[in-house]
């Protein structure tokens, strides 16, 4: 949950939680600028709350019933009871515009008896850990209750794909939800959005670590206290089954029977941090483990070699770091973990960049960092393989590798994650309806997303020059550009070479300049404009404060800073008519228009090219009527700003438009 602290700094959030006492009884207070909110539970509460049913039936079920889940009545009232106590505790706090946004399988039920509470309020859910298939899930005899708990929130997110797509199969049969495109479930005519939001590192921390003189020294003693080792293999985990650490050892027991006259070459060290300690699972385990320690030590160890060194306690960040920065091969191979940040931590702390992550299908970090050696940690001889393969690979193969892994860890850090989750949570402010068409149109095979540039995709300002994009707006579209099956593209009434410009030419976004007329081939709907341009030009020059824009098939006077607006506006369209210009009146602009192109046409032509079946089309301006007059029933029509329009949704601006598209890319992803 620390990633969550900078978050609440930001947005002067409250944390409501419990303080880690039973029953003591706490009141609200303010800590590092965050106002905490505690609740309070009683000793019979916690060990039915939290030691029975969180980690006895919900965290063996979740993990793939890994170890068989225990299922108790007793069990489950008081987390019911719990879940509503925060459910109280959030309600007293929120307030309207607020964002709730609940964390973790200890809370499942909190969304649902939220929205009881704050029918208005925006809540999201984020799932830590793994959402197990149906399979399994089927086996929790309060199935029907977990899943309508969480179809109370607004956005359900979880660590991957897998966990979105499984819960989405719990929700359809357990709760009667329905699809919606790809990420989005109707239930109780609500739109649900399922958010696969993969946690992440602060990855600058780690790497300004990794490079401190202070780590770099003590991690070349460390390998001096290991006797010199040529290949340090680390593991970092909590004492929990889930992790594989048995097998783990086993792997790397096999390796050093494959090298019976070389093995001083490899050492392996496992850190294990103390986790539930007074379970008798957990303690039994702790036996087993360093029992596997103690015979693998007995079988293979020398005189001043020990094969194997583990460590059952916590270290501090720096010292962890130090281990990470010694390591030349990281072992991280749960049997099953909803992400896994210690191979992150690892690859961020690789300041050389060479190094070898070994890494388990099981964990959520697998479907991010695919560069890493992956291994199922079921198979202890394939283990042994990788190990074989990662400790004899060239420093230029572990580079090539370590590259692309850092370059994911850097580019998805903790503060990209929690902007992800967050922008998702606000997304709802574009409207249920909205929303639901747009993930419809989501579903064609082939589809056209379409917006106007001025006031659509940039904030009108008063010089035409300095209309720089909205930037999530535009890389929103540049996002679905990039998606099979999509035709992007800006129809604007500026020229392509303005519009270039202006946007920066974004990648696989197709640029169509004076309304049409103006297409990439180079082809242009109209006639030579020169003696059009030149009597505008008069007219500019005549009204002080107007701005002329030439255009390849017309041109346009600007008049938003001008003395006489009326005037000026009623003199460029004599132009216009004298030359048989089509005569545009947007936002505090005339444009004249040769030849008989418009948007509406522009966005048919482009339908037709690529066989759309549906067409998203964004736009603000009386031009943009040309395109919403000819859409269809299946397309979406999305005004921007206030005005009468033929468009059936809405949004308000720029940062509307960028958040529909954004919802757009991600139903289509």
């Amino acid at each position: 949950m620390r990633a969550l602290v900078p978050v609440l700094q930001r947005s002067d959030g409250a944390w409501v939680g419990w303080h880690g006492s039973a029953g003591v009884q706490h009141e609200p207070f303010e800590h590092d600028g965050i106002s905490q909110v505690p609740v309070d539970l009683s000793e019979e509460e916690v060990d039915g709350f939290y030691h029975g049913f969180c980690n006895g039936t919900l965290w063996p079920l979740y993990h793939d019933a890994i170890v068989a889940p225990e299922f108790h009545r007793h069990w489950w009232r008081p987390y019911a009871r719990v879940n509503e106590r925060y459910a109280e505790g959030a309600a007293e706090v929120l307030r309207d515009g607020d964002v709730a946004w609940v964390q973790d399988y200890q809370l499942q039920l909190v969304p649902s008896m939220l929205r009881d509470r704050r029918p208005v309020a925006t809540v999201g859910f984020y799932l830590h850990i793994p959402f197990p298939p149906i399979e399994i899930f089927s086996r929790l005899p309060w199935r029907r209750e977990i899943v309508e708990g969480l179809l109370g929130a607004d956005v359900v997110a979880f660590q991957t794909r897998r966990s979105a797509d499984n819960f989405a199969r719990a929700a359809r049969r357990y709760g009667g939800a329905e699809s919606v495109g790809r990420r989005d479930l109707r239930w109780q005519g609500r739109l649900v959005h399922l958010q696969p939001a993969p946690i992440a590192i602060d990855t600058a921390q780690f790497e300004e670590l990794a490079a401190s003189p202070e780590v770099q020294e003590r991690a070349a003693a460390l390998l001096h206290e290991l006797g010199g080792v040529e290949h340090l293999i680390l593991g970092v985990d909590r004492l929990d089954y889930t992790k594989g650490i048995d097998l783990r050892l086993k792997a790397f027991a096999g390796l050093l029977e494959n090298h019976p006259d070389d093995k001083r070459r490899f050492a392996f060290v496992q850190l294990a941090v103390p986790s539930r300690e007074h379970v008798p699972a957990y303690q039994q385990l702790r036996m087993e483990i360093e029992q596997l320690v103690g015979r693998i030590n007995g079988d293979h160890g020398e005189a001043g070699w020990t094969p194997v060194s583990y460590l059952y306690r916590s270290l501090p960040l720096e010292e962890l770091v130090a281990y990470y920065v010694a390591a030349d091969v990281m072992l991280v191979t749960p049997l099953r973990d909803g992400m896994n940040l210690v191979a992150k931590e690892y690859v961020a702390s690789r300041a050389g960049g060479d190094g070898v992550l070994v890494l388990s299908e099981f964990a959520g970090a697998a479907e991010q960092l695919r560069s890493g050696v992956i291994v199922n940690p079921y198979d202890v001889d394939g283990v042994t393989g990788a190990l074989e393969f990662a400790t004899s690979m060239t420093r230029r193969q572990q580079r090539a590798r370590m590259r692309r892994l850092q370059r994911t860890v850097r580019e998805e850090d903790v503060f990209a994650w929690a902007d992800q989750c967050l922008s998702t949570l606000e997304m709802p402010v574009i409207g249920a309806e909205l929303r639901q068409a747009l993930a419809t149109a989501a579903e064609a095979p082939v589809l056209v997303v379409a917006a106007d540039y001025d006031g659509t995709l940039a904030p009108i300002v008063a010089d035409p020059a300095a209309a720089a994009p909205h930037g999530p707006a535009l890389d929103a579209l540049v996002a679905l550009a990039g998606i099979d099956g999509v035709e992007a593209m800006i129809v604007s009434g500026r020229s392509r070479e303005a519009l270039a410009s202006l946007a920066g030419a974004p990648e696989g976004v197709v640029l169509v300049g004076s309304h049409g007329a103006e297409w990439p081939d180079g082809s242009l709907d109209g006639e030579d404009p020169a003696r059009l341009v030149e009597e505008l030009a008069a007219v500019a020059d005549r009204y002080e404060g107007t701005l002329l824009e030439a255009k390849p098939a017309g041109a346009a006077l600007h008049y938003r800073e001008a003395r006489s607006p009326g005037d000026a506006a009623a003199a460029a369209r004599e132009v216009g008519a004298r030359h048989g210009a089509r005569v545009i009146d947007g936002k505090l602009v005339v444009e004249l228009l040769l030849g008989s192109a418009d948007k509406g046409e522009a966005i048919r032509r482009v339908r037709e090219r690529a066989g759309a079946a549906a067409v998203v089309f964004f736009g603000d301006d009386t031009t943009d009527e040309d395109v919403f007059a000819t859409l269809d029933d299946g397309d979406v029509g999305v005004k921007v700003g206030g005005g009468d329009t033929r468009a059936r949704f809405r949004v308000d601006d720029p940062e509307g438009v960028a958040a529909a598209l954004q919802w757009l890319a991600e139903a289509r992803g």
